[in-house]
């Protein structure tokens, strides 16, 4: 017998009422999911009148059943087809069985093209599901219209026979099991949430006395009245008289219980209940984005909480599960709540992926996919374990930037899908970089400017010692793959590496999840990275429970998932245009068309709006007291969407009176009108809410924060702290450079210590910082050997210049071995690169005057005792200093593009902070160190053959100006000062641009003046007179004539 209902507790009382009158002590309840199982039971156990009948009563799924019925009859099934198929399938298509046997199907396209395996399984599905086999294709080919379609059915009807597999589908256990007697299973029930699969129904209508309840929605169309016939006549028939009672309340989530998707001519008929105004129980919203729009989830919840709705009471469903039930669970768990997180239960739990095992394993995976390449060992790296705890806070795994620096001087890129034995390189490279660490490990006498370089290459020699162990199995790991072993083997390998060498900080089994389900599939022939690819399916495939439905847990799941589920409170998002009853996308491999075709009941896409649309009505019509829509209108790839039309349904079921004139507006099914009726009293609804919850500390903190913000009144978010701040212990020319472009840099870099994330470099060129170093070092070298005979032009021009390209040849051939340029090519244009800047700095030395005579290079100051300047401490080292008539000159090469100075042009306080610092210190220490005080200052490019120096009154001028920055940055430090830059140019590159936003420059510079003291000196530092700006520009540029092209005009300015 087949009875039809509206609620869930129509149903129940359905059963109740059957096994009442029932003889047998034994019953079987049918449910989909064991959510269901929970939410009948809850019903049964609050009437006092049912609880017996728990007596007795088992619930179970129909395939569960059936596999119990065929174990009972000695032919149990081997259940799994739906998880193995896709992988077969693959390994099909790669096979030569298909080769020549399809008509329409392209087989390389099958074996390249992306997730035709998942596809041609779904279609599988879809037709096992009807109960039609290859014959039955073959048969409906044979009455195709046109030779697509033919070759269509053909080509479906050879896979599917060359498809051998042991694995049984749902559909093949519940047909065998049709044909066994069932017995056993007593007086059977079967709880129809939605329409039975073809199989499904087969299996139900073989049980003896079977009695079955479907759960009926809104819209009812001719097909679905179609449906329900058949299911009667399948299933007994259907009971005279009507279960269905009109609710008598005239409250708006009734009338929209009743009419939402309701008949046309039934939501026009004349007298039929309307709402009389917003009560509360129906609220509609929109929002501006997904994040907004989660936030109103939470705060909705919150304010249902407060109400005194029970945990287990409240949903919150969504379109897809994910990300956003991930979004709202991790959101919903920084919610205030005794003891620990809100309880949250999550339908179907959450993927496996995005939690730390998840993300680590694929990492793994990833990496031996591309043969351990280096952009992706950089990853796996930071969570491999040491064997051993490292230095005084015994460290137990690399850092991420540690991880950058180890794999950029292995001299190695690893592997790549078309070299995959260079994977095995990566574990000789850091025995060699280990033997390389170890000769500065130890030494005594070592130089002061090199004292920190050898703490960090004993600190690296340890760590790469003690990740050398995980390092090899890695590479004996990625070997094995290379080498296509069996899926098995890998598999077994990949868990005796992770359990051995892999850091996660992760509680649950999800390593014994994943083993569990590849067992099927360690039986099939996928080898190396076909093996991989099965791996990472399994993966993606893992879902981990949240929370169990039953317990106090708030609910969030898919409007599927939540059909026929009693609430008091739900709230339904995400509802942007097409996220309900959209059209669906037709079977690529098997058209609506085709289908129809087949003359058998089996699933279409045109269905599928339908179905989702029915099961927003199921949700509706399960919702006790208050029921929520929400609508964002940018969704999560950025597009800007309508809300559904949903939201039109929701007014015709309403038909809310005008707002503003109390009365009905004829026009209430108008966009403006719903924005008007619905969506602007759904935001006072919540703004309502709010009221509520005053007391939470964070809507405060949040009003000070926006008035901050909007406010011309300097203040902390500004930089200018109240709180004492700590100075550097230490500070360098670079760090005042910091400073002096933008102190809230400083702040965030210097005193904070935030930092980019580590990043790899190029692989194609030396990064700027590796080439400087390599320069400075090949510059040292020769001019501390040569120098004096240099100057004394004792060989010739050419000698010094083969002498020296020999020595950076050779120091490039050192570096290198630890480098990992990524070919000759590569390799040999920046050695031409070095060779051009020695050829030009060779050049350009030789021209100077010969009595030059080299005083210091690389030079330390303040190493055992910062050096005092202007009250800050100073270290560093000063590159070269040059005697030339018996007076000083401090000098830097720089590998960079040139900066020539103009004529007249002041000091700048970024550029030039470098020569001001050295000369200051020069000045300083010159007499300790025996050393004339320092007459000039210069920077050299190579790259242009250029210099940019400071001489007689510019470097007495250089001097004053560099006396003042520091005094700036003296001030700065001691108010605790640190404004952002009114340059927007200082912003372009900025690593913390995102920090600060986009429009604090509007407010900058009169929150600047009104602070005073070093911040208005700063701003006077960034910004000059404007007068001075002026004839600065005038004297830069040439006059503006038709004889001066307007790009060099463009130029020019740029370059003043």
């Amino acid at each position: 017998m087949l009875y039809l209902v509206t609620r869930f507790h129509e149903m129940v009382r359905t059963w109740a009422g059957i096994a009442l009158k029932s003889a047998s002590p034994v019953r079987t309840v049918l449910v989909p999911a064991e959510r269901i199982t929970q939410a009948f039971r809850r019903e049964i156990a609050a009437n006092p009148d049912w609880r017996n009948l728990l007596i007795g009563t088992r619930f179970v799924c129909p395939v569960g059943l059936a596999a119990d019925m065929l174990l009972l009859a000695g032919n149990p099934a081997r259940p799994g087809a739906e998880d193995v198929e896709p992988v077969m399938l693959e390994e099909l298509f790669d096979g030569s069985t298909l080769e020549g046997k399809l008509k329409y199907f392209d087989i390389e396209q099958l074996r390249t093209g992306a997730g035709f395996a998942d596809a041609f399984a779904r279609t599988f599905d879809d037709l096992r599901s009807a109960g039609i086999d290859s014959s039955a294709l073959r048969a409906a080919a044979k009455s195709a219209p046109d030779q697509i379609s033919r070759g269509r059915f053909l080509d479906l009807a050879t896979v599917l026979d060359a498809l051998k597999h042991p694995y049984a589908d749902r559909h093949k256990i519940l047909r065998k099991a049709g044909k066994v007697a069932a017995s056993s299973a007593g007086s059977v029930f079967a709880c129809l949430l939605r329409e039975p699969e073809e199989s499904e129904l087969e299996f139900l209508s073989s049980l003896p006395n079977i009695n079955a309840a479907f759960l009926t929605a809104n819209p009812r169309y001719p097909e679905d009245e179609a449906r329900i016939e058949q299911l009667a006549r399948r299933l007994g028939g259907l009971p005279a008289g009507d279960l269905q009672k009109e609710d008598s309340k005239r409250d708006e989530i009734s009338i929209l219980k009743r009419y939402l998707f309701a008949d046309p001519r039934e939501l026009a008929r004349s007298g039929r209940p309307v709402s009389r105004g917003s009560d509360g129980t129906v609220q509609t919203e929109l929002h501006s984005g997904v994040a907004e729009e989660i936030e109103a989830a939470v705060d909705w919840v919150s304010d249902r909480i407060v109400a005194g709705v029970p945990l287990e009471r409240i949903a919150i469903i969504v379109p897809e599960s994910d990300p956003l039930a991930a979004m709202l669970h991790g959101r919903l768990a920084r919610l205030p709540w005794p003891g620990s997180e809100i309880p949250v239960h999550v339908a179907g739990g959450l993927p496996v992926i995005d939690m730390p095992f998840g993300r680590r394993m694929k990492t793994l995976i990833d990496a031996l996919t591309t043969g351990l390449r280096v952009d992706e060992f950089f990853h796996v790296l930071p969570f491999l374990k040491f064997d051993r705890p490292v230095g005084k806070f015994e460290r137990r795994h690399l850092s991420h930037a540690e991880s950058r620096d180890i794999v950029w001087v292995c001299g190695t890129l690893g592997g790549s899908p078309v070299r995959p034995e260079s994977a095995a390189e990566w574990a000789p490279g850091f025995e060699r970089r280990i033997a390389h660490l170890e000769k500065y490990v130890g030494l005594k006498d070592v130089p002061d400017r090199q004292q920190h370089e050898a703490r960090e290459a004993e600190r690296y020699c340890d760590s790469m010692k003690a990740v050398l162990p995980a390092v090899r199995a890695l590479t004996g790991l990625a070997i094995q793959v290379s080498r296509e072993e069996p899926l098995g083997l890998i598999w077994t390998a990949m868990k005796t590496f992770w359990e051995q060498h892999v850091i996660v900080y992760d509680d649950s089994d999800a390593l014994g999840d994943l083993d569990e389900s590849l067992r099927p599939f360690l039986s099939l022939d996928r080898q190396g990275y076909d093996a991989l690819k099965v791996i990472r399916r399994r993966l993606e495939s893992l879902r981990r429970a949240v929370g169990r439905f039953g317990e106090a847990n708030i609910f969030i799941g898919t409007p599927d998932r939540a059909a026929g589920i009693p609430f008091d409170a739900v709230r339904i998002m995400g509802l942007a245009e097409g996220a309900v009853g959209g059209a669906a996308s037709d079977d690529p491999l098997l058209p609506d068309t085709d289908r129809e075709l087949l003359d058998r009941p089996i699933r279409l896409s045109a269905h599928l709006p339908r179905i989702s649309i029915q099961n927003i009505h199921r949700n509706v019509n399960h919702a006790g007291v208050h029921v929520s829509f929400s609508a964002p209108r940018q969704t999560l790839d950025g597009t800007v969407h309508e809300p559904s039309s949903l939201f039109l349904d929701i007014a015709a079921a309403l038909r809310r009176p005008n707002v503003e004139t109390g009365k009905f507006d004829p026009k209430y099914l108008r966009a403006s009108s719903v924005r008007r009726d619905y969506f602007g009293p759904g935001m006072l609804e919540r703004a309502e809410g709010f009221k509520m919850l005053v007391a939470r500390p964070s809507s405060k903190d949040i009003g000070e924060f926006l008035d901050a913000d909007a406010s011309t009144r300097p203040g902390p978010l500004d930089g200018l702290l109240r709180e004492k701040c700590p100075r550097p212990k230490k500070m360098s020319a670079s760090s005042l450079g910091t400073l002096l472009t933008c102190p809230h840099k400083f702040l965030y870099e210097k005193l904070l210590g935030w930092e980019e994330p580590p990043t790899l470099p190029e692989t194609n060129a030396l990064d700027a910082l590796t080439f400087g170093k390599l320069f400075h070092s090949v510059m040292e070298s020769f001019f501390t050997k040569n120098g004096e005979d240099f100057y004394a032009h004792r060989q010739t021009l050419k000698m010094w210049i083969t002498t020296a390209q020999q020595e950076g040849h050779r120091q490039f051939e050192e570096l290198i071995r630890f480098y990992p340029l990524v070919g000759k090519d590569f390799r040999m244009a920046q050695r031409e690169r070095l060779d051009a800047d020695i050829d030009s700095i060779i050049r350009y030395e030789w021209e100077r005057e010969p009595q030059v005579r080299i005083a210091c290079i690389e030079e330390p100051f303040g190493a055992d005792h910062a050096l005092d300047l202007a009250g800050l401490p100073f270290k560093g080292y000063i590159d070269r200093v040059d005697i030339v008539d018996g007076k000083s000159f401090v000098r830097d090469f720089k590998t960079g593009r040139a900066h020539v100075r103009k004529e007249n042009e002041p000091p700048d306080p970024v550029r030039d902070v470098q020569l001001a610092v050295y000369s200051l210190a020069l000045t300083k220490l010159a007499k300790e160190k025996g050393i004339p005080s320092p007459a000039g200052a210069e920077y050299f490019y190579p790259r242009g053959a250029a210099s940019r120096a400071f001489l007689r009154e510019d470097f007495a001028a250089l001097l004053k100006h560099g006396r003042e920055w520091l005094s700036l940055a003296a001030g700065l430090l001691d108010e605790n000062s640190f404004p952002r830059t009114p340059d927007k140019d200082d912003c372009q590159y900025c690593a913390f641009r995102p920090v600060c936003g986009e429009n604090f420059f509007s407010l900058n510079e009169k929150k600047l003046e009104a602070a005073g003291g070093s911040a208005a000196k700063f701003l006077s530092l960034k910004r000059p007179p404007e007068a001075d700006v002026l004839d600065e520009e005038s004297e830069a540029m040439p006059a503006r004539n038709a004889s001066t092209p307007k790009s060099k005009k463009r130029v020019t300015r740029r370059a003043g």
